[in-house]
């Protein structure tokens, strides 16, 4: 399995014109669902399987692509800052007043693999963070010159490392847990005092 391949997307969605017919009707049985969508969905999909791995590595996936982002900020029961998937924080704005304020950013957790684009900005600015992530993410942020340490400090694909991170974090009142068999966004979960942080689940 080669870390990064979109191909691998195949494994999980049929790109064939029977997977688009079954995605299509499942859309149309659902009525949360808007068939315009699902077919848009379906076709990026069917594009970013088509990717070179250094293409989807150098972030084409994401070109074009709009949604919402969020953020979110878990203050330990220590006083530090555990960051869930990030957003950039400018220098001099109200968020990296804010952040400032409520205490030093210790964590950077990469709830998906699939979210890096404003990682290097934020790994610049939390230099001394312990950043939290996937394979992939670690490869997108190795060809991106963003890792200063040269690799993630804790890799989720590693169960002791995870183990020893979650000792840590748990008399602070976190743990992180990787979602097992989650072989496209290698999604990170965060459980922080009784809430539970997740990302494209």
């Amino acid at each position: 399995e080669r870390v990064g391949n979109p191909k691998a997307m195949k494994m999980l969605i049929d790109t064939s014109n029977k997977g688009q017919r079954q995605v299509l009707e499942m859309a149309a049985a659902d009525p949360r669902d808007d068939d315009e969508v699902a077919q848009q969905d379906f076709e990026r999909t069917v594009a970013w399987s088509k990717m070179s791995p250094e293409s989807y590595l150098k972030g084409a996936s994401a070109k074009d692509l709009q949604m919402p982002i969020a953020m979110h900020v878990t203050k330990l029961r220590n006083g530090e800052l555990l960051l869930y998937c990030p957003v950039v924080v400018h220098s001099g704005t109200f968020l990296s007043s804010w952040l400032r304020n409520l205490g030093p950013v210790k964590y950077i957790v990469i709830g998906s693999s699939s979210h890096t684009t404003y990682l290097p900005e934020v790994l610049r600015a939390y230099p001394e963070a312990v950043v939290v992530g996937g394979q992939t993410a670690e490869a997108k942020l190795l060809q991106a010159r963003a890792l200063q340490r040269k690799k993630l400090d804790v890799c989720a694909a590693s169960n002791e490392e995870l183990a020893s991170l979650n000792e840590t974090l748990a008399p602070l009142g976190a743990r992180v847990v990787a979602i097992e068999g989650d072989g496209f966004t290698e999604a990170l979960m965060v459980l922080a005092h009784s809430t539970l942080l997740e990302v494209d689940l």
